[in-house]
């Protein structure tokens, strides 16, 4: 794998879409964000301040939230409008950060065992950018442990990073979904909100 495995597009959504989406995430009154006491490896934390909300929309492929749909269209519109096929998607988790005193980059990781892409849709400007680096999970090394202890014995000690990017409203990142990466907290908008979505792509 190589850095050019990694596609950022800006204003990838139409605005209409785009916006519905937006507009129902940022509902606060009504959107249902579930406490996570810790935002990556529960076993690495020690802090008392890494936590984050979330809120999960579709898992292993089935809608489970009245979210999904405004999720899907915008995955679709996306895809359409990269003038690729629409991906069979597995996972739409969306994230939100809050600002912290402290700059902070949470556990290197990926989201799953299974071969998988991931997609980042940024829903609002902020800092707390996304860590990428040179570095994928070996499915021929996985010897059952956790993701925490993989990354441990195989990872950590040998962690190059490759870059980073800063969350824009309405901007795509696709990448191999074996490529380890990282959220950080912003401190300097209050905020960070992402979508985050696994798929298949459809060869």
């Amino acid at each position: 794998m190589c850095s050019s495995d990694l596609k950022i597009v800006d204003d990838c959504v139409e605005s209409k879409y785009f916006n519905t989406l937006r507009n129902e995430i940022f509902d606060f009154k009504h959107m249902p964000w579930f406490l996570s006491q810790y935002t990556a490896y529960k076993q690495k934390s020690t802090d008392t301040d890494d936590f984050s909300f979330s809120h999960l929309a579709i898992k292993d492929g089935h809608d489970i939230s009245e979210l999904a749909p405004y999720a899907r269209l915008c995955i679709n519109r996306a895809f359409e409008n990269l003038e690729e096929e629409i991906p069979k998607i597995h996972r739409v988790r969306f994230g939100l950060i809050l600002k912290s005193h402290k700059h902070k980059i949470h556990g290197p990781h990926v989201d799953h065992h299974a071969p998988h892409q991931t997609g980042l849709l940024y829903l609002n400007d902020s800092d707390g950018d996304t860590y990428f680096y040179d570095n994928y999970y070996d499915p021929s090394l996985d010897e059952r442990l956790s993701q925490f202890d993989y990354y441990q014995k195989h990872i950590k000690n040998h962690l190059k990073f490759q870059q980073s990017v800063t969350p824009k409203s309405n901007k795509l990142v696709l990448f191999d979904g074996y490529q380890y990466h990282a959220s950080s907290c912003p401190t300097k908008t209050q905020l960070r909100v992402v979508m985050n979505f696994n798929y298949d792509k459809n060869l």
